[in-house]
C-alpha cells in the first residue's frame, strides 16, 4: 500500500454542500481501491487569487492508500493502471470542486490541524526557552564556583 495526500478547494459559495461533495470525493478514491486514513483536515482561507469568482474557499486534505500492482494482482481487483490520474481526472470534472491535488505522502509530515500546528509551535518554543534558560544557569553556577574556589 502506498500513501497519499490529497487536497481539495471548495469555494465558499458550496460551503452548505460540503457533506454531499465530500460523499462524493470519498467514493471516487474508493472506486479505484482507495482507503480513507482517519484524519480530515478543514479550514477555511482566503484564495490569493479568484478562481471561478470565489474570493474565499474550504480547503480539506485527507489522507488515503492505494493498493500497489502487486497487492492489486493478488487480490484481483482490476483497476486503472494509473488509478491517480484517475482519481485527478475525476476530480477535475466534479463541477464543486475548484482544484484539487494529490501528492505522495511518503515525504511530508504528519497531518495536523490549525490548532495542533500552533500546540506543536508553543510547545517547541516552551522547550527552547527551557534549554536557553538552562545554559544560563549552567554558565550562573560555573561563574559561582570559580567565584568559590578563587579561579
Amino acid at each position: 500500500m502506498k500513501e497519499y495526500e490529497l487536497i481539495y478547494l471548495i469555494g465558499a459559495s458550496q460551503k452548505e454542500n460540503f457533506r454531499a461533495i465530500d460523499k462524493d470525493v470519498h467514493a471516487i478514491v474508493e472506486k479505484f481501491g482507495g482507503t480513507w486514513l482517519d484524519k480530515q483536515v478543514t479550514e477555511e482561507r482566503r484564495l490569493a487569487y479568484e478562481i471561478k469568482h470565489e474570493r474565499n474557499g474550504l480547503y480539506v486534505t485527507q489522507r488515503f492508500t492505494l493498493p500497489d500492482v502487486d497487492e492489486r494482482e493478488e487480490n484481483g481487483i482490476e483497476l486503472s493502471d494509473n488509478p491517480i490520474a484517475e482519481i485527478n481526472r475525476e476530480l477535475g470534472l466534479h463541477t464543486g470542486i475548484l482544484r484539487a491535488l494529490i501528492v505522495s505522502a511518503e515525504d511530508l509530515p504528519p497531518l495536523m490541524t490549525k490548532e495542533e500546528k500552533d500546540a506543536l509551535r508553543i510547545k517547541k518554543q516552551q522547550e527552547r526557552e527551557l534549554r536557553e534558560n538552562k545554559n544560563v544557569s549552567g554558565a550562573a553556577i560555573d561563574k559561582q564556583v570559580e567565584d568559590a574556589l578563587h579561579i
